[in-house]
């Protein structure tokens, strides 16, 4: 197996000099939970935000996924979603990182990722190992479905959205209208007062850094609230997301846990690794078409963000963050939209 860490290029950074602090056997893999050589590096010069390796190189490679954001290294979208639009073979997945994480015996995940180590071994040195067998059109899946999943991954959205915005995917780039149509549609101004839509169990996450990842989001609320999440949609470009729950149950009880009994004037705060973020309930959908769009997209939610910090205050007695001009306009549509215009663009 090699020295080095099997990570992305956006986990990775833009420093051409970058440093690794290399620990051997220092963490425990997040899926098999074997010891394994840990990789600390700071992507961006000058910063003290560091990433590191969360999971073995095995099961990194079982998943052709990075080892610190858990993506996958060529389409940078969930592994998941990757296997079940490629449509890989159940059969080919006896000892996949996904059965290994299923199995609740810690004895049961260590023997299934020494298999795939071995096979990984015998594979690397010329034998194919014996409960794979050749799959002539493997090759072909993958190529007739390049085309598809690259689509998938320009939008960075869950695959009920992306079925009713495909059309539109196609083309270069939003118009001035058509982002602005977007910005109001999205819950800015927000909170997490319970819809009266049943069908809605996804919130509106917004204040995202390039440090945050997707797994460390569901860890979050799997650590912090008991609930899992069906799906975690993160566009790091455009600085926002969402978090799908598995039941509308599931979403009602995180967000009282976030209130906590406070008024839900305008969208809440929750800490992920020192990283702010504001929370409301909302509608999974589109975050723009291309890299110009969700920059764009990015610059209003900084916007947004500067405006509810005015009104935000950390008392130096308490670590607890309390209103200093609580908002007079009350809020009855959980999805009330912060309004723009063409010229904020």
């Amino acid at each position: 197996m090699s020295d080095l860490p099997a990570t992305c290029n956006n986990c990775l950074g833009e420093n051409p000099y970058i440093e690794m602090i290399q620990e051997k056997d220092g963490r425990e893999c997040k899926i098999c939970t074997r010891a394994f050589t840990s990789f600390l590096w700071y992507p961006k010069i000058g910063t003290s935000i560091f990433r590191r390796t969360d999971i073995c190189l095995t099961c990194a490679r079982a998943r052709n996924a990075c080892q610190s954001c858990l993506l996958d290294l060529k389409f940078e979208i969930n592994p998941d979603m990757r296997d079940e639009i490629l449509g890989t073979n159940k059969h080919l997945m006896e000892f996949s990182p996904s059965t290994i994480a299923a199995n609740n015996s810690k004895i049961s995940k260590i023997y299934k990722a020494n298999q795939l180590e071995r096979n990984f071994q015998d594979e690397d040195s010329g034998n194919l190992p014996r409960h794979i067998s050749p799959e002539p059109k493997v090759p072909q899946i993958l190529e007739t479905a390049e085309e598809t999943v690259l689509r998938l991954t320009s939008s960075n959205v869950s695959q009920k959205a992306l079925s009713s915005t495909s059309k539109s995917n196609d083309r270069k780039h939003l118009s001035t209208k058509e982002l602005l149509k977007l910005l109001n549609k999205l819950p800015f101004n927000g909170d997490l007062t319970i819809p009266d839509d049943p069908d809605i169990k996804s919130m509106f996450l917004f204040g995202i850094t390039d440090e945050l990842s997707n797994f460390r989001v569901q860890e979050y609320f799997k650590e912090q609230f008991n609930s899992t999440l069906e799906a975690t949609i993160l566009n790091h470009r455009a600085r926002c997301g969402f978090v799908v729950f598995e039941s509308r149950n599931s979403a009602e009880a995180v967000a009282e846990s976030i209130l906590a009994g406070k008024l839900p004037e305008g969208p809440s705060l929750i800490v992920i690794d020192r990283v702010p973020l504001r929370v409301a309930w909302g509608r999974v959908c589109n975050l723009g078409l291309n890299n110009k769009d969700q920059a764009r997209l990015a610059q209003l939610v900084k916007k947004q963000l500067s405006i509810l910090c005015k009104n935000t205050q950390i008392p130096k007695s308490s670590n607890k963050i309390t209103p200093t001009n609580p908002v007079t306009t009350t809020v009855s549509n959980p999805f009330a939209k912060l309004t723009f215009s063409g010229n904020e663009l």
